[in-house]
Protein backbone atom coordinates (compact mmCIF):
# COMPACT_ATOMS: atom_id res chain seq x y z
CA UNK A 1 0.00 0.00 0.00
CA UNK A 2 2.65 2.40 0.88
CA UNK A 3 4.13 2.02 -3.14
CA UNK A 4 0.77 3.11 -4.10
CA UNK A 5 0.87 6.30 -1.80
CA UNK A 6 4.19 6.67 -3.24
CA UNK A 7 3.27 6.36 -6.72
CA UNK A 8 -0.35 8.17 -6.24
CA UNK A 9 2.29 11.38 -5.14
CA UNK A 10 4.94 10.90 -7.13
CA UNK A 11 1.81 11.52 -10.21
CA UNK A 12 0.36 14.12 -8.35
CA UNK A 13 -2.70 12.11 -8.72
CA UNK A 14 -4.65 12.80 -5.38
CA UNK A 15 -8.47 13.11 -7.14
CA UNK A 16 -7.77 9.07 -8.31
CA UNK A 17 -8.51 6.48 -5.54
CA UNK A 18 -5.79 4.63 -4.39
CA UNK A 19 -8.11 1.45 -5.46
CA UNK A 20 -8.07 2.93 -8.91
CA UNK A 21 -4.35 3.21 -8.95
CA UNK A 22 -4.41 -0.50 -7.40
CA UNK A 23 -6.13 -1.42 -10.71
CA UNK A 24 -4.09 0.21 -12.89
CA UNK A 25 -0.67 -0.51 -11.40
CA UNK A 26 -2.26 -4.52 -11.21
CA UNK A 27 -3.64 -4.37 -14.78
CA UNK A 28 -0.56 -3.57 -15.68
CA UNK A 29 1.61 -6.01 -14.40
CA UNK A 30 -1.24 -8.81 -15.81
CA UNK A 31 -0.72 -7.19 -19.49
CA UNK A 32 3.38 -7.55 -19.18
CA UNK A 33 3.14 -11.23 -17.81
CA UNK A 34 0.82 -11.99 -20.27
CA UNK A 35 3.06 -11.07 -23.35
CA UNK A 36 4.74 -13.81 -24.58
CA UNK A 37 8.15 -13.02 -25.89
CA UNK A 38 9.23 -13.32 -29.36
CA UNK A 39 11.73 -15.11 -29.72
CA UNK A 40 10.66 -19.02 -28.73
CA UNK A 41 13.78 -21.45 -27.86
CA UNK A 42 13.53 -23.76 -30.58
CA UNK A 43 13.16 -27.13 -30.42
CA UNK A 44 14.54 -29.94 -31.68
CA UNK A 45 12.76 -32.07 -34.09
CA UNK A 46 15.84 -34.12 -35.37
CA UNK A 47 17.25 -36.58 -33.05
CA UNK A 48 20.01 -37.14 -35.45
CA UNK A 49 21.14 -32.89 -34.15
CA UNK A 50 21.01 -34.36 -29.83
CA UNK A 51 23.16 -37.68 -31.14
CA UNK A 52 25.68 -35.02 -32.76
CA UNK A 53 25.83 -32.89 -30.01
CA UNK A 54 26.53 -35.32 -27.38
CA UNK A 55 29.43 -37.51 -29.97
CA UNK A 56 31.15 -35.17 -31.75
CA UNK A 57 32.32 -38.26 -34.52
CA UNK A 58 29.69 -39.72 -37.18
CA UNK A 59 27.55 -42.69 -35.17
CA UNK A 60 28.72 -46.06 -37.25
CA UNK A 61 27.92 -49.63 -36.64
CA UNK A 62 31.33 -50.04 -34.66
CA UNK A 63 30.56 -46.88 -32.55
CA UNK A 64 27.57 -48.07 -31.29
CA UNK A 65 28.69 -51.90 -30.72
CA UNK A 66 31.77 -50.56 -29.00
CA UNK A 67 29.14 -48.30 -26.44
CA UNK A 68 27.34 -51.41 -26.44
CA UNK A 69 30.34 -53.52 -25.51
CA UNK A 70 31.29 -50.93 -22.78
CA UNK A 71 28.36 -50.54 -20.68
CA UNK A 72 28.11 -54.93 -21.01
CA UNK A 73 32.13 -54.47 -19.30
CA UNK A 74 31.44 -52.09 -16.89
CA UNK A 75 28.17 -54.31 -15.57
CA UNK A 76 30.55 -57.34 -15.67
CA UNK A 77 33.09 -55.75 -13.83
CA UNK A 78 30.78 -54.97 -10.48
CA UNK A 79 29.51 -58.83 -11.03
CA UNK A 80 32.95 -60.19 -11.31
CA UNK A 81 33.98 -58.07 -8.21
CA UNK A 82 30.89 -59.46 -6.26
CA UNK A 83 32.18 -62.95 -7.60
CA UNK A 84 29.54 -63.53 -9.97
CA UNK A 85 29.24 -63.23 -14.18
CA UNK A 86 26.48 -62.53 -16.50
CA UNK A 87 24.56 -64.63 -18.69
CA UNK A 88 25.79 -62.85 -21.66
CA UNK A 89 26.33 -64.57 -24.55
CA UNK A 90 29.85 -62.56 -25.80
CA UNK A 91 30.34 -64.05 -29.14
CA UNK A 92 27.01 -64.24 -29.80
CA UNK A 93 26.38 -60.40 -29.28
CA UNK A 94 30.13 -59.22 -30.18
CA UNK A 95 31.30 -62.03 -32.75
CA UNK A 96 30.64 -59.86 -35.45
CA UNK A 97 32.44 -57.29 -34.46
CA UNK A 98 35.34 -57.19 -37.74
CA UNK A 99 32.45 -56.56 -40.14
CA UNK A 100 30.71 -53.43 -38.39
CA UNK A 101 31.11 -50.55 -40.07
CA UNK A 102 33.51 -47.82 -38.50
CA UNK A 103 33.60 -44.68 -38.47
CA UNK A 104 37.00 -43.98 -40.39
CA UNK A 105 37.02 -45.89 -42.77
CA UNK A 106 40.65 -45.36 -43.17
CA UNK A 107 40.82 -47.07 -39.94
CA UNK A 108 39.11 -50.21 -41.52
CA UNK A 109 43.20 -51.88 -42.24
CA UNK A 110 44.99 -54.59 -41.82
CA UNK A 111 46.20 -53.79 -38.29
CA UNK A 112 42.62 -53.10 -37.50
CA UNK A 113 41.52 -56.55 -38.15
CA UNK A 114 44.56 -58.08 -36.34
CA UNK A 115 43.46 -56.20 -33.22
CA UNK A 116 40.29 -57.59 -33.66
CA UNK A 117 40.89 -61.07 -34.12
CA UNK A 118 42.84 -60.83 -31.01
CA UNK A 119 40.27 -59.45 -29.04
CA UNK A 120 37.67 -61.96 -30.28
CA UNK A 121 40.14 -64.35 -29.29
CA UNK A 122 40.06 -62.86 -25.82
CA UNK A 123 36.43 -63.03 -25.91
CA UNK A 124 35.84 -66.42 -26.81
CA UNK A 125 38.31 -67.16 -23.77
CA UNK A 126 36.15 -65.20 -20.94
CA UNK A 127 33.45 -66.86 -22.72
CA UNK A 128 34.80 -70.04 -22.03
CA UNK A 129 36.75 -69.29 -18.44
CA UNK A 130 35.77 -71.06 -15.67
CA UNK A 131 35.56 -69.65 -12.21
CA UNK A 132 39.17 -69.98 -11.56
CA UNK A 133 40.61 -68.12 -14.68
CA UNK A 134 37.66 -65.78 -15.30
CA UNK A 135 39.34 -62.49 -14.20
CA UNK A 136 42.41 -62.95 -15.34
CA UNK A 137 40.42 -63.68 -19.30
CA UNK A 138 38.25 -60.75 -18.15
CA UNK A 139 41.19 -58.35 -17.36
CA UNK A 140 43.21 -60.02 -21.08
CA UNK A 141 40.29 -58.85 -22.79
CA UNK A 142 40.11 -55.69 -21.40
CA UNK A 143 43.76 -55.34 -22.37
CA UNK A 144 42.93 -56.39 -26.32
CA UNK A 145 40.84 -52.96 -26.33
CA UNK A 146 43.93 -50.94 -24.54
CA UNK A 147 45.99 -52.37 -27.49
CA UNK A 148 43.80 -51.38 -30.22
CA UNK A 149 43.02 -48.33 -28.67
CA UNK A 150 46.36 -46.98 -28.62
CA UNK A 151 47.03 -47.78 -32.51
CA UNK A 152 43.34 -46.73 -33.23
CA UNK A 153 40.53 -44.25 -31.80
CA UNK A 154 42.96 -43.76 -28.60
CA UNK A 155 39.84 -41.32 -26.62
CA UNK A 156 38.18 -44.37 -25.09
CA UNK A 157 41.52 -45.47 -23.12
CA UNK A 158 40.39 -43.09 -20.70
CA UNK A 159 37.45 -44.84 -19.85
CA UNK A 160 38.81 -48.35 -20.70
CA UNK A 161 41.74 -48.08 -18.43
CA UNK A 162 38.74 -48.19 -15.42
CA UNK A 163 37.22 -51.37 -16.53
CA UNK A 164 40.15 -54.02 -15.24
CA UNK A 165 39.35 -55.75 -12.11
CA UNK A 166 41.55 -56.47 -9.54
CA UNK A 167 42.95 -59.81 -8.77
CA UNK A 168 43.32 -61.20 -5.49
CA UNK A 169 46.08 -63.19 -5.23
Amino acid sequence: MRLISHIVNFVGMRRIGKLSVLVIVLSALQFACAVEPQEKPAKITNVTKVIDANYPNKISELAILMRDLYNDLKYEKKLLENGDQSAINWMEKYGNMLEAEPTDLTNATGTFEGYGKAFLFELKSYQESSKDNRISTYNGMIASCMNCHKAHCPGPMVIIKKLPVKETP
